[in-house]
């Protein structure tokens, strides 16, 4: 299809893209799952993303202030030291030539489970609460899954092992991390 012919079928699109998207907790989900759908319609020859690579990371971003969620004073690889940052834990689809994260979470400190009044001025709902960086990579993989973005075991094991691995500085096995029998310290 060519882009002028995508055009005259836009509010078509839209609608569809509106009704499959819907179930995603997203505004940003809802939107790449439109452009997607843009893609595949489009003239080209490469109408697949694979083969793909997950990578699962943690990224530091810096922050002034205390007011923002999840903001401490803590590593970021981003600095190269301890500083005021928030940490987020992202996977990534990786091919040769580029990469793109898919999912993500805001790492929450220790002490914000301890200040009701910061958690409640930055509207923390009270579920969430402190769990170790490595813990967010397989609830994220099963997110995947669920969507039905990635398959099999053999990749979860190994984003998982690699994931635990970055973060804890120490070597795992793959079958402590799916049995959630990694803890913090060795």
């Amino acid at each position: 299809m060519k882009p002028a012919e995508l055009a005259q079928v836009r509010a078509e699109l839209l609608a569809f893209a509106a009704e499959m998207f819907a179930p995603l907790p997203r505004s940003d989900q809802r939107r790449w799952g439109e452009t997607y759908l843009r893609g595949l319609m489009t003239d080209g020859r490469r109408k697949s993303i694979a083969p793909l690579a997950l990578i699962v990371d943690d990224t530091g971003f810096p922050k002034a202030g205390r007011s923002s969620i999840g903001v401490a004073r803590q590593y970021s690889g981003t600095l190269g030291k301890i500083g005021s940052c928030q940490i987020g834990v992202s996977i990534s689809a990786a091919s040769e030539v580029a990469s793109c994260p898919i999912d993500w979470r805001l790492f929450l400190p220790e002490a914000w489970d301890e200040d009701a009044e910061r958690r409640a001025k930055a509207h923390l709902p009270a579920s969430e609460h402190q769990r170790p960086k490595w813990q967010l990579a397989p609830e994220m993989l099963a997110e995947l899954r669920g969507w039905g973005v990635i398959a099999g075991g053999r990749a979860r094991a190994g984003a998982l092992v690699e994931c635990t691995h970055r973060i804890l500085q120490r070597p795992v096995t793959a079958e402590a991390v799916l049995a959630n029998e990694v803890r913090d310290t060795p």
